[in-house]
């Protein structure tokens, strides 16, 4: 997807965006406690984390602030947790009675995500498709008009490409 700054065309500031420092803390602190014990863990976070910094945007590029599909990387690291979690909960008598329940969640969560996954590729099947969804998300986004009437423009729909730059 493409999501615009928040600040831009006097848009609602996400209520994610303050959890931000929140998770930052928590994944440091994750990190330090797990560093000497469990280190699978301190570095599938350390990945993660090291991995995303480039794409965080501290110094603007552009005029969008998330790109899902930079994403795909880190998410190793995250991945490496998991793993490692499956492997303690599942080898360890003790915590052999979690095991269910976490292969349930697992499971749900493949699922879910799978299906997810399966609906947001409709989105991007053609160029219409795409930057009508983002006009969807966001109507004041300038580019998602423009290029939505750059494309009415190529296929010669002057009357709807004509709608589409006056919102732009």
């Amino acid at each position: 997807g493409l999501h615009p700054y928040p600040f831009a065309d006097n848009m609602q500031v996400p209520g994610y965006v303050y959890a931000a420092p929140i998770v930052v803390l928590a994944l440091l602190f994750i990190i330090y406690r797990t560093y000497k014990t469990k280190k699978e863990i301190a570095f599938g976070i350390l990945f993660f984390v090291i991995s995303i910094i480039p794409m965080l945007k501290f110094l603007p590029v552009g005029d969008t602030i998330i790109g899902e599909r930079y994403t795909y990387i880190p998410y190793i690291g995250l991945f490496i947790v998991i793993g490692y979690l499956y492997e303690r909960v599942s080898s360890m008598p003790e915590l052999k009675k979690y095991l269910m329940p976490f292969q349930a969640a697992l499971g749900i969560a493949m699922v879910s995500f799978c299906v997810l996954t399966f609906n947001r590729t409709k989105v991007w099947k053609d160029t219409p498709s795409f930057w009508s969804n983002v006009i969807e998300q966001y109507p004041d986004y300038w580019r998602g008009n423009h290029c939505l009437g750059y494309d009415f423009y190529e296929k010669g729909n002057y009357e709807k490409a004509y709608e589409y730059f006056t919102r732009a």
